[in-house]
């Protein structure tokens, strides 16, 4: 298994507010090497899970959050961290010793991507893998305006879709909806590239905007508060050196 992380502050109204992502990479027998991290409740629900995909997708997801907390916190213990799921299947933290924390989780493939953040401080992250047999699934979801959108940066293909369909999930995620709520809704209005990444906001939810990054294949997409300020380029080095390659070690 590899694994990285990095914590990073984020400005607002003369406020430095820390976040953290962590990014972790292996296939189930890596992974498993690690499953001591789990908290006794996530290893009784590991053990109940029958298929290795499904393990696999769950210690990807439950050890990058741990990876992402311990960053931001500074928390080390981090067995004793349950990471629980909401109604909706959103991870609920629960910990004494780190209140108010909370994690975004995605997982694709052998990789597994967390932030950690405060709660007062919403965030979500999606991680997307760019592939031309999704192509017509992701562009049946997208509106006519996201469509024009792409063609005005030129990125109208499976990679642009891919951008969009991942920003569109990590502000799903913030609003604790996942997959469960009309993806019209969370329209992207308005798209813009610089210094190699993508920043989205929404038509309905302007309080908010992502940033996206491809790397490797694969889409990563940052939803948070629009007026909070920082430079996520140190997130996108983990992603870069982890090189996203298939072979799990």
């Amino acid at each position: 298994m590899k694994a990285a992380s990095q914590r990073l502050l984020l400005h607002r109204e003369e406020k430095a507010i820390p976040m953290a992502v962590a990014v972790v990479k292996g296939n189930l027998k890596t992974l498993f090497f690690h499953i001591e991290k789990l908290h006794p409740r996530e290893k009784v629900h590991y053990h109940s899970l029958t298929y290795d995909r499904r393990k696999t997708s769950y210690l990807l997801g439950r050890l990058s959050a741990k990876e992402a907390l311990s960053c931001l916190t500074g928390f080390t213990k981090v067995s004793s961290i349950c990471i629980d799921s909401g109604v909706f299947h959103f991870p609920v933290v629960q910990c004494l010793k780190i209140p108010n924390s909370q994690v975004s989780i995605s997982h694709c493939d052998i990789i597994g991507a967390s932030i950690a953040f405060e709660e007062a401080h919403p965030m979500g992250i999606d991680l997307e893998k760019v592939q031309d047999k999704h192509k017509e699934v992701m562009l049946s979801q997208l509106t006519e305006r996201e469509q024009m959108l792409l063609k005005n940066i030129q990125l109208n293909n499976a990679q642009g879709y891919a951008v969009l369909w991942s920003v569109k999930e990590s502000l799903s995620k913030v609003l604790r909806t996942g997959m469960m709520i009309d993806f019209s809704l969370l329209e992207v209005d308005t798209i813009t590239l610089k210094n190699k990444a993508y920043t989205s906001t929404f038509t309905n939810f302007g309080q908010y905007k992502s940033i996206s990054y491809n790397c490797g294949g694969y889409v990563v997409s940052i939803t948070y508060p629009r007026k909070s300020l920082g430079n996520f380029y140190q997130v996108w080095q983990l992603f870069d050196t982890l090189q996203m390659d298939k072979d799990g070690n």
